[in-house]
């Protein structure tokens, strides 16, 4: 069953709290691979992962869950790549994050995860909630701890900011602005802890 399909809308309340399963689902199983990947002390990004978180934020809500798309797609006025591109700007990208753990403050790297998959926006649905759970990943994996908060859950909670950043980054080309918000909500945080 896909539910789109049955109830047509998002806003349907069968819908909403089948998004809203998915998304602690989508939850446990990051905590289980940052958990692992913590304890064997392993800091790789791979396609596999990205595309199970995808399938977890989507199952039964959309096709196709866990695989890129491949068709267009527009997201108020913005026209992401062509589907066709989609594997070989995944690649790049899964490349360019492998090379960089480590090599910057901790912030930088998730920051550029939000900003480039969202960007690329590999699938038809769910490409935020993708981005903000790879987002988590990569910041607990580059700091080796996870933090007692959900940055998916954080990020969501202050969405205006968040789509301002995201179109500030893609005008200025850098993730810079994504940055200093992930360094803002994660301090305020940390503080409250």
């Amino acid at each position: 069953m896909i539910l789109r399909q049955v109830v047509g809308v998002e806003e349907h309340p069968a819908y909403q709290r089948l998004l809203a399963a998915n998304l602690q689902r989508q939850y446990d199983f990051l905590s289980s691979v940052i958990d692992v990947s913590l304890a064997v002390n392993y800091r790789w990004l791979s396609r596999e992962i990205i595309l199970a978180l995808h399938h977890h934020a989507v199952a039964c809500l959309d096709v196709p869950a866990g695989r890129y798309r491949t068709g267009a797609v527009t997201v108020n006025g913005f026209h992401p790549p062509e589907s066709s591109h989609v594997p070989g700007l995944m690649g790049q990208f899964i490349d360019t994050v492998n090379r960089h753990w480590r090599l910057q403050d901790p912030f930088t790297l998730p920051a550029f995860c939000l900003w480039q998959l969202n960007a690329i926006h590999p699938f038809t649905n769910g490409n935020g909630r993708t981005a903000r759970a790879l987002c988590h990943y990569v910041f607990c994996i580059d700091v080796g701890v996870q933090p007692s908060f959900s940055l998916p859950q954080v990020i969501r909670a202050n969405r205006g900011d968040y789509v301002e950043r995201l179109k500030e980054c893609d005008s200025e080309g850098s993730p810079r602005a994504l940055r200093e918000f992930l360094v803002e909500l994660i301090s305020a945080h940390v503080e409250r802890s």
